[in-house]
């Protein structure tokens, strides 16, 4: 596979993922959410059971490496493996080295970001932005502290390329400081 420039855009639920993505998009960056739209309809059907839920992630971000990005090499994607490795690590009590095993295996076989951008936000302002979405057809079962602190340690562990920005400010601030962030690196 041709090298990729790729931005994966990763944090907890609640803390602006979806909406910085939009943003870029706006901007005219290529964006993806994960999963691409072929998996979403079996999302609901997975989404509670460990390990198909892990590998059904897996193969949704090959497919989109396989059959989404041809002709692309710049992107974001909206979640990315650290996602799919944080929901399975923490379900199965993995320690931080197990975590670091899992990214070293994984991305063998699936390109590493180019820079993982992880957005962070206080737990308690996180559920206030939940709440306020009145999101009743999702079922949030990650929304616990003990979710949120472990997330949060592996994001400080994370040892691939990142930069951690503070989610509490606006939507534009956020995107003004991503863009100068992309810019830097070119």
């Amino acid at each position: 596979m041709e090298k990729v420039t790729f931005y994966a855009i990763e944090g907890l639920d609640g803390v602006g993922k979806t909406t910085l993505i939009k943003n870029l998009s706006k901007k005219g960056f290529f964006t993806y959410k994960t999963p691409s739209d072929e998996y979403s309809c079996l999302r609901s059907k997975l989404h509670n059971l460990n390990k198909s839920s892990f590998f059904f992630y897996l193969s949704s971000l090959a497919y989109l490496f396989e059959n989404d990005i041809k002709h692309t090499n710049e992107f974001f994607v909206d979640r990315y493996l650290f996602s799919t490795v944080g929901n399975y690590s923490f379900r199965n009590k993995l320690s931080m080295k197990e975590v670091d095993r899992l990214f070293d295996e994984f991305y063998q076989f699936l390109p590493q970001p180019t820079l993982t951008i992880f957005l962070v936000l206080d737990y308690e302002e996180r559920i206030k932005r939940i709440k306020l979405r009145n999101l009743k057809e999702k079922n949030f079962d990650n929304l616990n502290m003990d979710y949120n602190n472990y997330i949060l340690d592996m994001i400080e562990h994370y040892k691939f390329p990142k930069i951690i920005i503070n989610a509490k400010k606006n939507e534009d601030e956020i995107l003004d400081e991503v863009v100068k962030i992309i810019d830097e690196r070119v």
